[in-house]
């Protein structure tokens, strides 16, 4: 802990102020990049409508693709936020054309690098394909079932996970079989690793899982597996050979050391270059990232609720898909809420020049504080107290403009800085 000691020259006294590690002010940034309340509307921003979005991927030229669950859909979102409809309209089964295919609660989505997409087709049973030139068909599965085979010979019982390696092989977390299945660029199905449901690590079927969801695939061809019921991670090796990488199997809430930390519901999986990974801790209502040195945190998100903020200071509502694209950045299928959510690290996005160059001053301060720029970056501002609450909003029309503090008691306030590009939060003292 730090002792935040200051000076007050109209009084001459020193006032001890904060001890600021009370609260977590994470580099994250979490906002909503669509959707609003529950229903089906296409559309720009919060005017779109998502009903359960799912699953989340996103294309190599940035593009956002969403599993819209209950609206039967697959949806597109660009990176400024427009939402269309890609695929699908009532629930049903059909391959065709984009306007004519029907899906069934679809769950997740995969793409690869040509920018074909992989679609786990919840409620019939099967991986469907949409390719670029606007064609949907069935990858494998048809009824219900666990067999392995090629095509529509292969069975699934309610896959819930998908996901695409570098050579194009599919991997399904197929929950209600407790078996993670691979399926080649042709088809053809084969069983990972699973077979009854239980919790053991081992070789292939010697291994056991239970409802086994979203999964990743880093570049050395390891899965990585959000186990819902056991509230694990799991990792599984190209050879079949399965392991836990975090979680107790106790359903709860705790950072730490791999081996203690707890999870609840984890639903879905992505990891970076590095080799961390980032689990969408559905129960929990939290992004929680598990770093290379197995030590897990809360990356994102505290309670219940929708707030975009900083890191602990954001809320989501029962986030269930997560995906990471190129640039760093993370999108967030949130399927209570009904939004996808963005979260953007300052270090790894365009605004960090853009916080260079914006001066608030002085801070701490006891009344006033100047915000400053070279240009007009900042379009708007709003000022958040320590609980995740905008105290107040106003638009900026200067290059300098004057926040007046003196309605505020004294302490730590969050002020979120909006600028065309994105928003960034900087921590400001009120004596």
């Amino acid at each position: 802990m730090k002792n935040l000691l200051y000076a007050s020259s109209s009084k001459s006294i020193l006032l001890i102020l904060f001890l600021c590690n009370i609260y977590d002010f994470n580099a994250q940034t979490v906002t909503t990049l669509a959707g609003s309340t529950s229903g089906y509307a296409d559309g720009v921003g919060i005017a779109a409508q998502f009903n359960g979005c799912t699953g989340v991927t996103v294309a190599p030229n940035g593009d956002i693709y969403v599993a819209d669950w209950l609206n039967n859909r697959i949806r597109k979102v660009t990176p400024s936020g427009v939402v269309t409809t890609i695929a699908g309209s009532n629930s049903g089964y059909a391959d065709g054309t984009l306007s004519s295919a029907l899906f069934y609660n679809p769950m997740d989505i995969a793409v690869d690098n040509a920018g074909n997409l992989y679609i786990a087709d919840t409620g019939n049973h099967r991986i469907r394909k949409i390719t670029t030139d606007g064609m949907v068909s069935t990858l494998a599965g048809g009824s219900i079932g666990a067999n392995d085979g090629t095509g529509s010979a292969a069975q699934f019982y309610y896959p819930e996970g998908v996901a695409v390696d570098a050579g194009g092989n599919v991997y399904v977390g197929d929950a209600s079989n407790h078996r993670i299945r691979k399926i080649t660029p042709s088809g053809v199905t084969t069983t990972l690793a699973g077979s009854t449901y239980g919790y053991a690590d081992g070789t292939g079927s010697a291994a056991q899982f239970w409802t086994p969801s979203g999964l990743d695939v880093d570049s050395s061809g390891n899965v990585f597996v959000a186990e819902k019921q056991n509230h694990r991670i799991r990792k599984i090796t190209p050879s079949g050979v399965v392991t836990t990488v975090a979680g107790t199997g106790v359903s709860g809430f705790a950072d730490g050391t791999a081996s203690t930390a707890k999870f609840k519901n984890p639903f879905d999986v992505t990891v970076d270059n590095a080799g961390n990974i980032y689990v969408a801790d559905y129960g929990n209502h939290k992004i929680r990232k598990i770093g290379t040195d197995n030590t897990v945190i809360t990356y994102a998100g505290s309670s219940l609720g929708y707030v975009d903020g900083e890191g602990t200071l954001a809320k989501f509502n029962y986030p269930i898909g997560i995906a990471l694209a190129n640039d760093g950045i993370f999108y967030v299928a949130e399927s209570g809420g009904h939004k996808v959510r963005k979260i953007v690290d300052a270090l790894a996005s365009d605004t960090f020049n853009e916080q260079q160059q914006v001066m608030l001053y002085p801070n701490p301060t006891s009344s006033s504080i100047y915000l400053e720029m070279p240009t007009q970056n900042v379009q708007s501002y709003s000022v958040w107290n320590v609980n995740g609450s905008i105290l107040f909003s106003k638009t900026i029309t200067d290059l300098k403009t004057t926040i007046e503090l003196d309605d505020l008691v004294s302490g730590v306030y969050i002020i979120q800085l909006n600028t065309v590009h994105n928003s960034f939060f900087k921590k400001i003292i009120k004596l």
